[in-house]
């Protein structure tokens, strides 16, 4: 996995559990808070999650979590699918 940055801001609950997410499973991240760099990529919800460069939305976050058997629900990386 390449760079991930999370554009969130602190009011957003679904920001705060994809966050969470993150770090239970060991995601390394940059999170970005700055509204006016989010205004300039013309986002208009959060979260937002750029992943190698390609940006997801919250339920294309969630779909790569599944996708990449992160834990949704607490405790570390899920490979029993592996």
């Amino acid at each position: 996995m390449g760079k991930v940055i999370l554009y969130s801001t602190s009011t957003c609950h679904r920001c705060h559990a994809v966050k969470k997410v993150l770090d239970v499973n060991h995601v390394t991240y940059e999170e970005i808070s700055d509204i006016n760099i989010m205004k300039d990529k013309h986002f208009t919800e959060v979260p937002m999650m750029e992943v190698d460069g390609k940006t997801l939305d919250y339920i294309e976050i969630m779909t790569w979590l599944r996708e990449n058997n992160y834990n949704l629900f607490g405790g570390d990386k899920d490979d029993s699918n592996t």
